[in-house]
């Protein structure tokens, strides 16, 4: 049996449960006049896994399971960070990505434009983007 293990190296907004705690605090309210539906599914749950596929439905977030030898860095100041994940993660990648030759985005407030366009009003105002827009560089095997 062998292994197969790839390189990750990405860009964009980590969705960990921290961040979707925030998102539901945030949009709950709201759907509860808007989106009945929607209120009364993710209202009563005690965790966050059906919250995450939702995501995964209807917004382009991406599962990444059996990561491992991760290494953080906020792309707002390229500080590196611990990374608060596990050996799985949910992701949402940036649609530009830089290269030699341009910069991906003009600005930070680019990126945070990109993401709340995005995932269509379901980050909070005072998100706080600086811990959760990321690169990541790491292995994944399976």
């Amino acid at each position: 049996m062998s292994i197969i293990t790839s390189i990750l190296h990405c860009y964009g907004l980590l969705i960990s449960e921290e961040s979707v705690t925030l998102m539901q605090q945030y949009i709950l309210p709201l759907w509860e006049k808007t989106k009945p539906e929607l209120y009364e599914m993710f209202s009563t749950k005690s965790d966050n896994d059906e919250f995450f596929d939702y995501l995964l439905d209807h917004y382009a977030i991406c599962y990444n399971g059996t990561a491992d030898y991760l290494r953080c860095w906020r792309i707002c100041d390229g500080e590196e960070i611990e990374p608060q994940i596990d050996d799985h993660f949910y992701f949402m990648d940036l649609l530009e990505k830089p290269s030699l030759f341009k910069k991906a985005y003009e600005s930070f407030e680019d990126v945070i434009k990109e993401c709340q366009q995005r995932l269509e009003g379901l980050l909070p105002p005072d998100f706080p983007y600086e811990d959760y827009l990321l690169e990541i560089i790491g292995e994944l095997w399976g």
